[in-house]
């Protein structure tokens, strides 16, 4: 068996975060990734699969970090007795999208795939992936704290009625992409790390 040559995974790995970046997903070329890399589409389809298992080989440690982060505040948040929850939900909330936006932030162009460049791959609903795990949680805080109750104007068809909406706004451009995606300010959150032109705000994380 011959050996993978050492340094062409990680140069077609850059070479296609630039591509994917510049072109998105649909539009990228393998043969241009491949000509840049300084290598062939035979080399890529032999360490990637095809061009989606390349864009995933990128974005995937993102995602499931991102992921297992907001998952690991709710389910602090959840674990506390239901009488607590109000009292410190917003606690968990400022603290959880702070440790969000900061992975997000040092992470910013696999984020920049995920939200723009994504349609076409599994990624494409990443967004409502995180959506459908606050609608999860959201209920399990309302069955805890009887906020679900006859009689109140906050109904499960309600909310319903309210998710969709929200995906159509998340679905539409990059600096509204969070809308809906935590509980609170996380609306704010990918306007607040991005310049009008989708570039890194210089001033997250200044005091």
């Amino acid at each position: 068996m011959t050996k993978p040559i050492e340094g062409v995974s990680e140069r077609i790995l850059v070479c296609a975060r630039e591509e994917f970046l510049e072109k998105g997903y649909s539009e990228a070329s393998l043969r241009t990734i491949a000509a840049k890399a300084d290598t062939t589409t035979g080399s890529i389809y032999s360490r990637f699969g095809d061009k989606e298992g390349l864009f995933c080989a990128i974005v995937e440690p993102a995602a499931e970090g991102l992921t297992q982060i907001f998952l690991k505040t709710q389910e602090a948040f959840h674990a506390r007795e239901a009488e607590e929850q109000p009292k410190v939900m917003e606690d968990y909330v400022v603290g959880g999208m702070d440790e969000m936006l900061d992975y997000v932030y040092d992470r910013f162009d696999d984020f920049r795939l995920l939200l723009d460049a994504s349609y076409g791959t599994k990624y494409q609903d990443f967004v409502e992936h995180l959506v459908d795990i606050e609608t999860e949680y959201t209920y399990k805080y309302m069955e805890a704290t009887q906020f679900l109750q006859e009689g109140s104007m906050i109904t499960e068809e309600f909310l319903i009625s309210c998710r969709e909406p929200c995906l159509t706004v998340c679905s539409k451009s990059s600096d509204t992409a969070w809308t809906g995606i935590l509980p609170e300010n996380i609306c704010i959150c990918w306007r607040s790390i991005t310049t009008a032109d989708g570039e890194p705000s210089s001033s997250w994380g200044e005091a």
